[in-house]
């Protein structure tokens, strides 16, 4: 119950965002920006509830306005899929949709939301490949993984922000219980992943193919 109260408390706050970032566009010229707080998840629950999950590349950014209203500004972005651990593609090559960007003398710009970029290479957690969200990860900054090369030449798994992943907690010791359990914020981590400690080596981290065998092996478990 908890978990489907965290779903539909997470898309009624994207489509109050986009409502009001619509609003703020419409009456203004130039800069808008517009901070956001977003609710923590642990891994299994955006490994259940991401309709996508993949490794891939980001190989195009496409920033458009919205043809609905020309003041909102969407950046698009085409990835590569390298590998697929959950759900399917039509196509080796998928779009998705990102509020914000520059075009032109005006720009759009969500705090605390951080647009990949050409030439990035990670695991994406997509909650739904064809959604009106903000942006299309599950947790946004949550649900997006970074793969690094060692100097070893080893792939290894960061967050988002290259912090280097050391493992993935147990189910059992993130999973939510009890109605009473308070709402808690993001931190832009997952809840259940484990950081290499300060002053560590990227080395000591996980590796993309142990990584993604947790990742296999947690999704059979939460089916």
């Amino acid at each position: 119950m908890l978990t489907n109260m965290n779903k539909i408390n997470r898309r009624t706050i994207d489509y109050f965002r986009l409502i009001l970032i619509g609003l703020l566009c419409l009456f203004w010229n130039g800069r808008v920006s517009f901070a956001t707080s977003v609710l923590a998840v642990d891994v299994v629950q955006m490994l259940k509830g991401s309709e996508l999950v993949f490794e891939g590349r980001v190989v195009d950014t496409n920033v458009r306005r919205d043809p609905q209203n020309t003041k909102m500004i969407q950046t698009y972005i085409t990835f590569e899929v390298l590998d697929i651990l959950k759900g399917q593609v039509g196509d080796r090559f998928i779009e998705l949709k990102f509020l914000g960007g520059k075009f032109g003398n005006r720009s759009l710009v969500v705090e605390e939301m951080d647009i990949p970029s050409v030439g990035e290479r990670g695991i994406y957690f997509v909650e739904k490949q064809n959604s009106q969200f903000v942006q299309p990860f599950y947790g946004w900054s949550q649900g997006r993984f970074l793969v690094e090369v060692d100097q070893q030449g080893v792939e290894r798994v960061t967050t988002f922000n290259k912090r280097p992943v050391e493992q993935i907690q147990s189910v059992a010791s993130t999973a939510n219980s009890g109605v009473g359990k308070s709402i808690e914020l993001s931190t832009g981590i997952a809840r259940g992943v484990q950081l290499v400690p300060k002053g560590g080596l990227p080395a000591d981290g996980i590796s993309l193919h142990e990584f993604k065998q947790d990742l296999q092996s947690k999704l059979k478990g939460a089916q």
